[in-house]
């Protein structure tokens, strides 16, 4: 006698996550003196450091390059006064809001003679005014940014 044959469906898909709720690049801007005044109102201790050495570096007006990993991350260009990234935002506040992640972050001075420019093109890196990726940093680690 033989066994009878079951049915069985196949197992339904699974729900897709809803979109992540992030700010993009181009949503708000803030100049250096705002990003100051509000980063210490982040509730992640582990981002102050890095923002404030971010601030220092701007203020400073010397290149230099935030390393997430050894291809994302951010070049500032403070003099000329634009960003190249290729990193969401949704990662920059993952890493400002972890306090194991953000050991890991890196800031690396650019020397002048380097083509950032090229650089951030062969990286796939989109350019930015500063003031908008000083937003994103900022929203990033929930500072209370003033409303846009």
């Amino acid at each position: 006698m033989a066994a009878p044959s079951v049915s069985v469906p196949p197992p339904a898909p699974a729900p897709s996550a809803p979109p992540a709720q992030s700010v993009q690049i181009s949503d708000g801007a803030l100049t250096l003196d705002e990003f100051e005044a509000v980063l210490v109102s982040s509730p992640h201790p582990s981002s102050h450091p890095i923002l404030r050495d971010v601030a220092q570096r701007l203020r400073a007006g010397q290149p230099f390059e935030v390393m997430v990993t050894m291809l994302n991350g951010a070049i500032l260009h403070p003099a000329e006064g634009w960003v190249a990234s290729n990193t969401p935002a949704s990662v920059f506040g993952m890493v400002l809001k972890s306090r194991v992640l953000s050991t890991q972050l890196q800031i690396i001075p650019q020397r002048p003679h380097v083509d950032l420019r090229q650089r951030a093109e062969r990286r796939g890196m989109t350019i930015h005014p500063v003031e908008a990726m000083l937003y994103v940093l900022a929203t990033a680690a929930e500072c209370r940014v003033p409303e846009q």
